[in-house]
């Protein structure tokens, strides 16, 4: 049985954090109609696609929260995403917003200062504002460190700091395609250098404690996953976890309602 009957790898892409160079990378290592990326509006879902569709995907990428679509697939979902500081991705997307006037954001952060957007998304309880991070990597809002740790630590084969996305890149064209060569980093979507404000910084933290946490764990314990990958990867695809649970599943199915 080969690595994709039994497994399929899930990027869950947290907005400015490198996931678009990460996504790049991957359709380098695994070709163009092996990645599967969700974000656009037309995009079809995997809840809409057929199983043959499903299939034929390696790869599933796009902004959800960990556990989104997994239940769609009968393989078991190997996560993968990068990371950044919390308060740089915050004024990383702001800048992204005010550039794009499609954006959906771009309205609600429009004429205001980086200092003024913290203080107006931190008060409405915004999403990029409040612990994002931890949502991303959990099943459910306001998600503690803990939680998304022990997540990470059971289902990711590594979260890369964004600064560090091309070493990840790397670990999976060793691992899976190792006649590419990659000749220079991958930079997609590379927008404007954020402006700091430290009043807005100082407030930012403040409110975002978890995700402060949560990104110290991760950069403690990057260079580990990378230098691991190759173990990480077999021992996370094989989980006796998910052939019980995915077991039950099946019997649940059969049964008579």
């Amino acid at each position: 049985m080969s690595f994709f009957d039994r497994a399929l790898i899930v990027h869950t892409h947290l907005e400015k954090t490198a996931g678009t160079s990460l996504v790049e990378g991957l359709r380098r290592v695994f070709g163009e109609d092996a990645l599967y990326d969700t974000r656009g509006r037309a995009t079809l879902k995997p809840e809409a696609m057929t199983s043959s569709q499903r299939r034929a995907i390696k790869v599933l990428s796009g902004h959800f929260h960990f556990g989104s679509h997994e239940h769609m697939f009968q393989r078991y979902p190997v996560y993968v995403a990068c990371a950044r500081d919390p308060y740089d991705r915050f004024c990383s997307f702001y800048h992204y917003t005010l550039a794009n006037a499609s954006h959906p954001g771009n309205e609600y952060y429009r004429g205001l200062s980086i200092g003024e957007a913290v203080e107006k998304a931190v008060a409405d309880n915004k999403v990029a504002a409040t612990n994002y991070l931890c949502t991303y990597f959990s099943t459910r809002m306001l998600a503690s460190a803990a939680s998304a740790k022990r997540i990470i630590d059971k289902h990711y084969v590594c979260v890369a700091p964004h600064n560090r996305v091309n070493d990840l890149i790397a670990c999976f064209a060793e691992t899976f395609n190792p006649a590419l060569k990659l000749k220079e980093e991958i930079r997609a979507n590379v927008g404007k250098v954020a402006t700091y404000s430290q009043e807005g910084r100082e407030l930012f933290e403040k409110h975002n404690q978890e995700d402060i946490e949560l990104y110290h764990f991760i950069q403690e314990n990057a260079e580990r996953w990378i230098t691991t990958f190759g173990g990480r990867l077999s021992r996370i695809s094989r989980s006796p976890a998910w052939k019980s649970r995915r077991s039950r599943e099946r019997r649940r199915a059969v049964m008579p309602a």
